[in-house]
C-alpha cells in the first residue's frame, strides 16, 4: 500500500473500534468508543469519520467496515440490525465513501472476523474454518477451501439465528428460540437476573463469568446453561460444514478457559463420532481485533488468496 494506510471499522452493538494499518496484518493505531446506538446511524458515522481523520492524518487509501447484518452488500446498505435499531435501509457504504473520500468495502462483521483469523490469527495454515463472534449478538463467518464464503447476498454465517429451541426465548431478530437468545452476552445476563433474582444493571455476562470462575454455584449453573446452548449450535455447524477449526471470539470469549474448557467437552458430547477429532474449538488469536484486521484486509483487496 506504499506510504498510505487502510482503515478498518468494527461496528458492534456496544463498541465501535476504528484502526489504521497496512492491510497485511499490521495495525498502526486503533481507538474505541461506546457505540451508544440510541443516537442513530448518522452520529455513529460521524464518530467513524472523526476517528479516521485523527488516526490516518491524510494518508488514507481505502476503508473496510465490518457491520452486523443482515446487509445488502451490492447496494452497500444495512437491511436490519437487531441490536442497533434505526439502521434499516441506511446507506452505510455510500455515506462513508462520501465523508472519507476513499473507496469503502462493506462486510458482515463476523465475516470480517473470519477473514482476520484466517489470514493473521488462529486459522493461519488452515483451509476450512468457522468463526463465531459471541458478544452482544452471535455472528459467524466461513472459510471453505481457502476462500471466504459470503453467500448469495453476502449474509452467510448468521449462526446466532439457528433455531435452537422451537418457540423458545424471544430473540432481538423478532423470532424465537435462536441460539443468540440463549448464549449471547445479553442472554447470559438476562438468564442470571431471572435465576439469581438480581435486577441491578451491574449484572452482565462478564459479571456471571467472574462469579462462576470464583465457584458461585448459581453463576456456574447459568454459565453452564449458556455454554450448553453454544455447544449444541457449534455441533450443528460442524455437522453441516465439516471444518478443520472452530474459532470463537467476541466479548463473551474473554472468559478464556472458563468458556473453552467447558465447550471442548460439550461439543464432543454433541458431535457425531466421525467428526470429533476433525474440528478443534479454539479462542480467537487476535482477540478484539479479528474483525478490525479482517476489514483492513478487505480494504486492501486481500479478501481471497
Amino acid at each position: 500500500m506504499g506510504d498510505g494506510l487502510v482503515l478498518g471499522v468494527d461496528l458492534g452493538g456496544t463498541k465501535l473500534a476504528v484502526g489504521v494499518g497496512d492491510g497485511a496484518g499490521g495495525l498502526r493505531a486503533r481507538r474505541t468508543l461506546p457505540t451508544r446506538p440510541e443516537r442513530g446511524p448518522e452520529a455513529i458515522v460521524a464518530d467513524v469519520v472523526r476517528l479516521a481523520r485523527s488516526l490516518a492524518r491524510g494518508r488514507l487509501l481505502a476503508a473496510g467496515v465490518g457491520c452486523p447484518g443482515p446487509l445488502d452488500l451490492e447496494a452497500g446498505r444495512v437491511l436490519a440490525l437487531p441490536n442497533l435499531p434505526g439502521w434499516e435501509g441506511f446507506p452505510l457504504r455510500d455515506r462513508l465513501t462520501e465523508a472519507l473520500g476513499v473507496p469503502v468495502v462493506l462486510a458482515n462483521d463476523a465475516t470480517a472476523g473470519a477473514l482476520g483469523e484466517y489470514r493473521f490469527g488462529a486459522g493461519r495454515g488452515c483451509t476450512d474454518l468457522i468463526y463465531l463472534a459471541v458478544g452482544t449478538g452471535i455472528g459467524g463467518g466461513i472459510v471453505a477451501g481457502g476462500r471466504l464464503v459470503s453467500g448469495g447476498r453476502g449474509n452467510a454465517g448468521e449462526f446466532g439465528h439457528l433455531t435452537l429451541v422451537p418457540d423458545g426465548r424471544p430473540c432481538a431478530c423478532g423470532r424465537a428460540g435462536c441460539l443468540e437468545a440463549y448464549a449471547s452476552g445479553p442472554a447470559i445476563a438476562r438468564l442470571a437476573r431471572e435465576r439469581l433474582g438480581r435486577r441491578a444493571r451491574g449484572v452482565t455476562a462478564a459479571w456471571v463469568a467472574r462469579r462462576a470462575a470464583g465457584g458461585d454455584p448459581d453463576a456456574l449453573a447459568v454459565w453452564g446453561e449458556a455454554m450448553d446452548a453454544l455447544a449444541r449450535g457449534i455441533a450443528s455447524l460442524i455437522h453441516c460444514l465439516d471444518p478443520q477449526l472452530v474459532v470463537v471470539g467476541g466479548g463473551v470469549a474473554a472468559a478464556g478457559p472458563l468458556m473453552f474448557d467447558r465447550l471442548a467437552s460439550l461439543v464432543s458430547r454433541y458431535t457425531m463420532a466421525t467428526f470429533r477429532d476433525t474440528a478443534e474449538v479454539v479462542p480467537a488469536a487476535l482477540g478484539a481485533e479479528s474483525a478490525l484486521l479482517g476489514a483492513m484486509a478487505l480494504a486492501a483487496g486481500r479478501g481471497h488468496p
